[in-house]
């Protein structure tokens, strides 16, 4: 606790900073608005106070993108005129006295001026932002850089986006949830391969959409959610448009250190009409490229929500690693098209198929600080994995008149995975060898419909109806050189007719048929021109059938106990009904609303047994403030209820690294958790000035989780206890600097502090982190000749544990740097260096550097010659360091070897 107070005087030192930019000692302050004819804000508009008596310059300022302004101006006759390009010259002349300078009205309304129409309209697209109520328009070309080649890369220079490593894109702290093209959604669950693949030359505006929800376009009162919407240059408008490249060479492989061709076939086609709108990606490398990230993965198989993660021993917070690939072979196409047949009716349809063939090789060395493991635990672990997923996803949109709107989704979605390796173990003085394989297969089928109704001009109907089926199968199968798994599993069920049964194999299925219904309907009322009501009534219904199978049984009549048969029958059901009510102002929206929902659980195992149902009441409030110059400040609380998962009610066991038998249970009750947040965020962007602010708190009762680890010569039973009590603050701040040569400055912190209190063998440790983060982002770029970025990380970890006497210390610094340079407008270099070290009570550990390049030459306006190498030091692989309650592990893993690519790309 300690050290996330000593973070709150730096914050606190941080805010008042940012309000002294804008805290000027003056007589009277006064604020007004320049506005054009329809009522909109006249962005950059020109308000020039002079003194009547000598028509001296007293004040100059211009409008931000609302058209609001604010003069400080001492008491005297002002003449004010307004002035803007395209727009006719208002002059006012004003007394501004103590006792009328609040009652003077300010607030401006300009004229077009017909006859230099079109000069306005050139000059309108230099602007590098335009607001347009609840959307901001960014001038692609502006932020645009020499060696930009897609979107993403624009959209690291847009105030107020960012792009983090994992490829995520956030705007004012929320995540983009999909990138439109001219209007329509291509890949809806990935705006991250949009962003990767999408041309940065054929992008004319970004448009950022607040409230965004995708079936009919409409807003959300109620909503978050923000997306990005590109606008195309016109000459890229109902022409095919895109690029394809080959290129190959020669590496070495980092596993075993022989030479071989790598290549990278990569291309994307683009064909946006009014009413045909089509896009088609691929990507073939084995150079560890993903147009398909990891993020897009979890995103359509669910990974991401499937279970809560409540045990911190489990999934310790380990040092942040760099993005580098190992041995990957990638396999991905992609195919969508939104087609119009009439205004009325319109099919948007998309396909795609991912493979990854992986090959990982770890060394794994843990150091217990526990009395009852005294023993180090080295392991050394070689991999090869394939994982498919391809889905086929089809959405008919149906809009009869204005009252009605219709969507039916279609989906289907195979996922297999295969896993093939050997694990070597060194443990208590006993050493084993394993041969592992694991195969997982699912086939999820989802059916939804949807339906708007608008009742009148103050009502709506929303009504959303999902089905969803998903059968899996998993086989796992242990190959062991000696008889480890007798000593793993527990003893009463390796007896029969009084012999000890031995294992030198196990052989294991589990076969789930999942079914889950979901079924919202909510009731929008227009109360008043400012007030909006909601209610809503929803369910979600899920049953699991899981039949379990040991498939190896050494003897004939032999019965497996319960506590190893996971089969069992799950049902799930929330029903609820809510009411929420807001009011949106110009200068603040609030939103109070609350759920009772009904939580209905039967489980019934072979071991375990459970049946719950109660009503939760569940409230949430949210404030909003806009503040003058583009500030606004937001305070929510948030009540909500986590039921545990099938997975986690089952008295299980698994077999972990080969040695260990896990088998327990989480809690048996629901998980309220508290959780208040609160931002601010300043965006000034004629200033190129933004500030974010966060600070969340998240609360939650007591839980309990026990498990049994049983190793060859060791009995080791846990019970872990986790009050999830988790602080984070974070800060950020960018400047940009216009000119001949723009400077663009980020930074950022958190803080955050994580406790948990385990047990081992009736050794208690209470076990804290507290995690500092820094990150420092620098850019300039001069006339689209050069391009240069400079980025840096530093992650703090601080360990405090019962079972070491002093705290534990480790630090990750992360230092990247590019530049790109351009030549006769042929030739464009790009470095690209980095440097990781970490860092364990403040000695280093371990240092990696790596050394990255590419070269392209266009040899004219259709085809460029591209060369490409990486990792040229031929760093083979990186360490990382991390702290659990009860021990210290190092991972030592191997990365993709050193290799050149030469090829040539066409654009069309």
């Amino acid at each position: 606790m300690l050290f996330f107070l000593k973070g709150l005087p730096l914050a606190g030192f941080f805010f008042l900073s940012m309000l002294s930019l804008f805290a000027q000692k003056t007589v009277f302050k006064m604020q007004g608005t320049v506005k054009d004819e329809v009522g909109w804000g006249i962005a950059s508009a020109q308000v020039i106070v002079r003194s009547a008596a000598d028509s001296s310059l007293k004040a100059f300022v211009s409008a931000d993108v609302r058209g609001d302004f604010e003069l400080n101006l001492e008491s005297n006759l002002y003449q004010f005129e307004v002035r803007m390009l395209g727009y006719l010259t208002q002059k006012r002349e004003l007394l501004v006295e103590k006792s009328n300078y609040r009652k003077l009205n300010l607030d401006f309304v300009l004229k077009e001026n017909p006859e230099i129409l079109g000069e306005v309209a050139v000059e309108a697209r230099r602007l590098p932002v335009i607001e347009k109520q609840d959307t901001l328009e960014f001038d692609a070309e502006y932020f645009k850089g020499v060696g930009d080649d897609k979107v993403v890369d624009v959209l690291k220079k847009i105030p107020g986006m960012e792009v983090r490593d994992d490829g995520t894109i956030y705007y004012k702290g929320k995540r983009i949830k999909d990138i439109l093209i001219e209007g329509e959604s291509l890949f809806s669950k990935s705006p991250e391969t949009i962003s990767k693949a999408f041309p940065a030359d054929a992008v004319d505006k970004i448009q950022v959409l607040d409230n965004y929800t995708e079936f009919g376009g409409r807003k959300n009162p109620f909503g978050e959610d923000k997306a990005i919407n590109l606008t195309l240059r016109d000459d890229k408008k109902n022409v095919l448009f895109g690029e394809i490249a080959a290129v190959a060479g020669a590496g070495n492989d980092a596993l075993n250190d022989k030479a071989k061709v790598r290549y990278r076939l990569h291309g994307n086609t683009f064909w946006i009409k009014k009413k045909v709108k089509t896009m088609f990606l691929t990507d073939i490398n084995n150079v560890g490229k993903h147009t398909f990230d990891v993020r897009s993965y979890l995103e359509f198989t669910g990974s991401l929500y499937n279970r809560r993660n409540i045990n911190l021993n489990d999934a310790p917070i380990s040092q942040a690693q760099t993005e580098l690939p190992p041995q990957v072979d990638t396999y991905f196409s992609a195919l969508s098209t939104a087609f119009s047949f009439s205004d009325k009716l319109k099919l948007r349809s998309y396909a795609f198929f991912n493979q990854k063939n992986t090959q990982h090789f770890n060394q794994i060395q843990r150091i217990f600080g526990s009395p009852n493991l005294d023993s180090p635990y080295l392991a050394t672990a070689n991999f090869e994995n394939r994982n498919l997923l391809a889905t086929l996803h089809n959405r008919l949109f149906y809009v009869p008149n204005q009252k009605h709107s219709f969507n039916f989704t279609l989906e289907f979605s195979p996922q297999n995975q295969n896993q093939n390796g050997t694990n070597r173990v060194l443990f208590l003085g006993l050493e084993n060898q394993n041969e592992d394989q694991h195969r997982y297969f699912q086939f999820k089928t989802r059916l939804g419909a949807a339906h708007l109704f608008t009742i009148d001009e103050k009502n709506t109907l929303d009504t959303d109806i999902n089905f969803i089926y998903n059968p899996n199968i998993d086989r796992l199968r242990l190959a062991s050189t000696e008889d480890v798994f007798s000593t793993l599993l527990p003893a009463n069920a390796l007896i029969h007719n009084g012999d000890t049964l031995q294992f030198f194999e196990i052989a294991l299925q589990n076969r789930i048929n999942s079914y889950q219904v979901e079924w919202k309907t909510t009731h929008t009322y227009k109360v008043k021109k400012r007030w909006e009501w909601k209610n809503e009534i929803g369910t979600n219904l899920q049953t699991h059938k899981a039949d379990f199978v040991w498939q190896n049984e050494p003897i004939a009549n032999f019965k497996l106990p319960n506590s190893l048969d996971l089969s069992n029958n799950f049902w799930y059901n929330r029903a609820y009904i809510g009411t929420h009510l807001a009011y949106i102002h110009k200068l603040f929206r609030l939103q109070i609303g609350s759920n009772l929902a009904y939580y209905d659980l039967d489980f019934v195992g072979k071991s375990n047994q459970f049946r719950q149902n109660e009503w939760r009441f569940e409230p949430n409030v949210s404030l909003h403030l806009n503040l003058p110059w583009s500030q606004n400040l937001t305070f929510q609380y948030h009540y909500r209820n986590e039921m545990p998962s099938y997975q986690d009610l089952n008295e299980s066991f698994a077999i972990e690294d080969f040695r260990t038998l896990r088998r327990g249970f989480s809690p048996l009750k629901l998980m309220p958790t508290h959780s208040f947040s609160g931002q601010y965020f300043l965006m000034h962007l004629f200033s190129r000035t933004q500030i974010f602010l966060m600070f969340n708190y998240d609360k939650s009762p007591l839980s309990i989780s026990s498990s049994q680890v049983i190793t060859a010569g060791a009995q080791a039973s846990q019970a872990l206890q986790v009050s999830r009590e988790n602080r984070f603050f974070t800060g950020n701040f960018s400047k940009s600097f216009d000119g001949k040569v723009p400077l663009t400055l980020r930074g950022s912190f958190s803080l955050t502090q994580f406790e948990s209190e385990n047990v081992l063998n009736n050794t208690t440790n209470h076990f804290q982190n507290y995690m500092q983060n820094y990150s420092f982002f620098a850019q300039t770029r001069f006339k689209k000749k050069f391009n240069i970025e400079l980025s840096w990380r530093n992650q703090r970890n601080r360990y405090l544990s019962d079972l070491q006497p002093d705290a534990l210390k480790s630090q990750m610094h992360y230092l990247r740097g590019s530049l790109v340079f351009e030549f006769f407008e042929k030739l464009i270099i790009k470095p690209q260096a980095e440097q990781v070290f970490f860092l364990r009570q403040n000695e280093e550990m371990r240092q990696f550097f790596f050394l990255n390049g590419t070269i392209s030459y266009k040899i004219n306006k259709k085809y460029q010659i591209e060369a490409e190498s990486f990792n040229v030091l031929n760093t083979n692989q990186i360490n990382s360091i991390s702290i659990s309650p009860f021990y210290e592990e190092t991972n030592q893993k191997a990365l993709l070897g050193r290799f050149w690519l030469l090829g040539l790309k066409r654009n069309f």
